[in-house]
């Protein structure tokens, strides 16, 4: 049989054709086959063909119709295909046997080939998935669902055409393009996926103003008729025409988030439940229902498992990327707060962490944004209530959300018409099913009644028969009878009488997993519920048991055998929460391993500090806190630190009494210089705040001190430069009552650093002369290196280039004695920056390619794109425009990663330097006025001044005085009051060429 709704509708046997009659018979086929898979209810038909207008005969009307359909397909010869489970109707079809089916299948095909980079297979693929398509969907079908399906359908053919447009661009075929493309733009104009693509094709054709002139005329389209300018990706395909760039547009697209966890490999049952979740979440041709579905049910009920699995079988449905977070609303510690899991999703999202908003409101705005007309399936996993979910919600009707909690979230249903399914505990068959996926079937078969009466003891809860079944197959000596036996006679045998009681089965099962271990692996446990973070590794292990890392990854192996922890990802465990507390029921919280485990933890952050940013002011913890620790490299130690970051904020979180404060305040001061360097602004305030609540807890001005740097550095990072100010005062107030010189000179250096961004250059020179005064009394040679190079910036800027050198060479031979990685990395790309606008070229391009190798080992953006910026100009100046222009682009992705707007101004300067060079003066102005807008809104006053110059240079570039002359004389006043003295000249200069 072969079935047919893309065009009219259809069915064949062996190329025959099997009339089905009148069109509401064809729509009542053409539903059923829509719902392919699924059960449709005699009161959906109904609905689905009237829309809640059903003629007084419509159960007769319904029944008939199905008869007619019934018999028209028997003429196929085969079985019944059309059948009533007393549920409802299924049409039995299998999935190659639907036109619409293959369709999907060839799609998926075709993304997953793209993905990869095999563009001939997915350009095949699609091909293939479009030649289906004889004419619209269900023309000839009648029924109030038709049309809505109609749109649906014909949303997935267009999408399905802008991929193999996309494939066709990427291949650089664009006289193929051209020549299907006019077709799906007069259906669908006001595609801004398909004009751009009408233009990049247009463009790489040769054709580069009449690809000008359509988006032109494309941009106008939309503002009279929509009254909105295009989106950012059109516009950045009319600057890419501007600078005659089409070669980007043929890299591969960026790859969809795919944050699903592994499936559970051991998953069984649950059909029902994830037909339901079918019905819920995958495009309803009857009411266009809601999409969010809230899995509800007891603990290791299998909540997740049913989420994680009906999503891995379903991504190809959501192939704009599928994100997952787990909310941790039940877990011991604190749930995870709105805002931090919309970090997570906006990280995702590809949003540098320096430009993830730190509110919630403003962050939720730009995560629905982001997802906004995007097919994605979002997994808000262990949710605590509503109001932790409500922020997670993309807006618009493209995404489904499935949620999971213990709690049914009434709230969510009541005011967002999310949709419940509440989860129960499993049938016999079901744990008959699973146990057989744990165990063996062959075993399970073998004793069928203890199986059965081992699924009732286990109340028939997932986690519970996982658990059961691991011990089993570890004793594998005792057979299921036997096992049965030793469960019932438990001395726990009152907890039988609980109706519904799947804790009570779940607390029999841990406790019977809990005695089969042996005495190492009850340790084992009982000390990994001293653990407040997320995971754990064999060193935490090794740490808590005071054994190697050998023994301790063998105790974790143990554990997951026992299906009492799990292997998330390569060399990290986790409990499923329950787990979690049972084992945290078990530990002692006076067991000196407690102790320990914060000492493993100091130590290796300590370390870490010392080999990645030594020149950060640090108090020092006393080595009664400190367990041994080094890395062999900075690389090391920042992948360690990055490993380890969510884990090292619950510790911190956790350390708030009088006795604990001082290893909270510790790490939240050695990790301030982590902190600065990867910019994770949600994280940092997390840190910043319990660091500065644990430095209260310790009555310890020093601590206190500390604390202030790292809340004012974040302040100032996400542009409160008011409140950043004060708070290095603050910092510098209590280091200077706790006699604590490091802190002193860290605010000195700090508060030097903030007045020369403001543009007081004089207010910044004397702090920084303050601190090196200090340090040079004290001893301290990073904290000199650091106010040296504070200087030389300062000089730089004031044009006293030769001083600035010296401050510069001598600066980085301190850090290069100390092994500072940092702080050499920063002397470098200030040395060839110098270097560079002193005329010295071949002393520039040395500084900037060591800047770049310290940069790329220590996977520091900042640097690297500090670095590109000022070699786009050095390769500018040596006439090596094309590698100017890749160096200028590579600075400006990389600031925008990271949200570092200083550098980010830098870049577009020197992309807008190198279309001047080529005399493209209007593509310059694009970039010129960006650069402008951004450093004016981050108070950028140096790079503000410069820019407005390159401004004014463009425009006498291309005749326009007037123009040349006002952003002049704005440079000018900016030079005059901030005493730039160079820029002040080359304002001067420009202005009298304006006139």
């Amino acid at each position: 049989m072969r079935y047919y709704l893309l065009g009219s509708v259809r069915v064949e046997r062996d190329g025959r054709h099997l009339g089905i009659g009148r069109s509401q018979r064809r729509g009542l086929l053409a539903f059923l086959l829509l719902n392919h898979g699924r059960i449709v209810t005699a009161e959906a038909l109904q609905e689905a063909l009237w829309a809640g207008a059903p003629p007084a005969t419509v159960r007769q009307q319904v029944q008939n119709a199905v008869h007619a359909v019934r018999t028209a397909l028997r003429q196929g010869g085969t079985d019944e295909v059309l059948v009533n489970d007393g549920h409802g109707y299924v049409i039995r079809a299998g999935d190659d046997e639907v036109d619409l089916l293959e369709f999907r299948r060839s799609v998926s095909q075709g993304r997953l080939a793209a993905e990869d980079g095999d563009l001939p297979l997915a350009a095949e693929r699609f091909q293939a998935a479009l030649r289906l398509w004889r004419g619209p969907a269900l023309s000839d079908a009648s029924g109030a669902f038709v049309e809505s399906a109609r749109e649906l359908l014909e949303g997935e053919r267009v999408d399905a055409i802008e991929d193999h447009l996309e494939v066709q661009l990427r291949r650089g075929l664009f006289s193929d393009v051209l020549a299907t493309i006019a077709a799906p733009i007069e259906a669908h104009p006001l595609r801004e996926r398909l004009q751009a693509q009408l233009i990049r094709a247009l463009h790489g054709s040769g054709r580069q103003s009449e690809a000008l002139e359509h988006f032109r005329h494309f941009r106008t389209r939309l503002a009279d008729e929509c009254g909105i300018d295009p989106g950012s990706a059109l516009q950045e395909v009319g600057r890419e025409i501007l600078r005659g760039t089409p070669a980007a547009w043929r890299t591969p697209a960026a790859a969809v988030p795919a944050m699903l966890p592994l499936d559970t490999a051991s998953f069984a049952g649950r059909q029902a439940e994830l037909a339901r979740l079918d019905e819920l979440l995958l495009p309803s041709f009857a009411s266009r229902a809601t999409m969010i579905a809230v899995v509800a049910g007891g603990g290791g009920i299998g909540k997740t498992a049913l989420a994680v699995h009906w999503a891995h079988h379903r991504r190809d449905r959501f192939p704009d990327g599928q994100l997952h977070v787990d909310l941790r609303g039940y877990a011991d510690d604190r749930p995870l707060r709105p805002v931090e899991a919309l970090a997570r999703l906006l990280h995702a999202l590809g949003v540098p962490a320096g430009d993830i908003p730190t509110g919630s409101d403003e962050a939720a705005a730009e995560y629905r944004r982001l997802v906004l007309d995007r097919r994605m399936l979002v997994l808000l996993d262990n949710a605590r209530d509503a109001d932790q979910v409500r922020p997670l919600l993309p807006s618009g009707g493209s995404c489904a959300v499935i949620v999971t909690s213990r709690s049914r979230l009434s709230g969510l249903v009541a005011r967002e018409g999310a949709q419940p399914l509440p989860l129960e505990p499993m049938s016999g068959r079901e744990s008959l099913a699973l146990l057989g996926r744990v165990l063996g079937q062959r075993e399970v078969t073998t004793e069928p009644e203890a199986a059965a009466e081992l699924g009732r003891l286990c109340g028939h809860v997932p986690l519970a028969l996982a658990i059961a079944g691991a011990n089993l197959r570890e004793q594998n000596h005792h057979s299921i009878s036997t096992f049965v036996a030793q469960l019932r006679g438990s001395d726990r045998l009152a907890s039988l009488s609980v109706p519904d009681d799947e804790h009570a089965a779940m607390t029999r099962t841990i406790d019977l997993s809990y005695e089969a271990l042996p005495p190492s692996g009850r340790k084992t446990l009982r000390r990994l519920g001293l653990v407040p973070g997320a995971d754990f590794t064999a060193d935490v292990v090794a740490g808590l048991l005071e054994c190697d890392v050998k023994t301790a990854q063998l105790q974790l192996e143990l554990l997951a055998n026992y299906h009492l922890v799990h292997e998330h990802a390569p060399h990290r465990f986790r409990f499923h929460d329950l787990l979690r507390l049972y084992a945290a029921s078990r530990a002692d919280v006076d067991d000196p391993a407690r102790t320990r485990l914060a000492a493993h933890y100091l130590g290796h952050v300590d370390a870490a500090a010392t080999v990645v940013y030594p020149q950060m002011a640090r108090l020092a913890p006393p080595p009664r806190l400190l367990a041994p620790a080094s890395f062999g490299s900075a690389a090391e130690a920042t992948a360690w630190l990055d490993a380890e970051l969510a884990n090292l904020v619950a510790l911190i979180e956790a350390c708030q009494t009088v006795e604990d404060a001082p290893v909270a305040h510790l790490l939240a001061n050695n990790l301030r210089g982590y902190l600065h360097l990867r910019m994770n602004v949600v994280d940092w305030q997390r840190v910043a705040d319990a660091g500065l609540r644990a430095a209260e807890l310790a009555d310890d001005d020093a601590a206190r001190a500390a604390a202030w740097l790292s809340v004012a550095s974040l302040r100032w990072r996400t542009g409160d430069r008011e409140a950043a100010i004060a708070g290095f005062q603050d910092a510098l107030r209590l280091a200077e009552r706790a006699g604590w010189v490091d802190g002193q000179n860290s605010a000195l250096n700090s508060l030097g650093a903030s007045y020369r961004v403001d543009g007081r250059l004089d207010a910044a020179a004397e702090n920084h002369r303050r601190g090196l005064e200090m340090s040079l009394a004290h001893d301290l040679p990073l904290v000199t290196a650091t106010h040296l190079g504070n200087l030389g910036i300062i000089y730089s800027e004031m044009g006293d280039l030769p001083r600035a050198l010296s401050a510069y060479r001598e600066a980085l031979a301190i850090f290069e004695k100390a092994g500072s990685h940092l702080g050499r990395s920063y002397a470098l790309v200030n040395l060839g920056d110098v270097s560079f606008r002193s005329g010295d070229l071949p002393g520039a391009d040395g500084y900037l390619a060591r800047a770049r190798a310290a940069a790329e080992e220590l996977d520091d953006k900042a640097v690297l794109a500090g670095t590109q910026a000022v070699t786009a100009h050095l390769h500018l100046a040596l006439h090596r425009q094309s590698r100017a222009m890749e160096c200028a682009e590579q600075a400006l992705s990389l600031a925008r990663e990271i949200g570092d707007r200083a550098v980010e101004v830098k870049a577009l300067a020197a992309r807008a330097a190198v279309m001047l060079a080529r005399g493209a003066g209007e593509v310059a102005l694009l970039d010129f006025e960006e650069a402008t807008q951004v450093a004016h809104e981050a108070g950028l006053r140096l790079d503000e001044t410069i820019v407005l110059i390159g401004q004014a240079r463009a425009h006498l570039l291309l005749g326009d005085h007037r123009a040349a002359a006002g952003k002049a004389a704005l440079a000018a006043g900016l030079a005059e009051d901030h005493g730039y003295r160079l820029l002040a000249g080359e304002a001067a200069d420009l202005l009298r060429a304006a006139d």
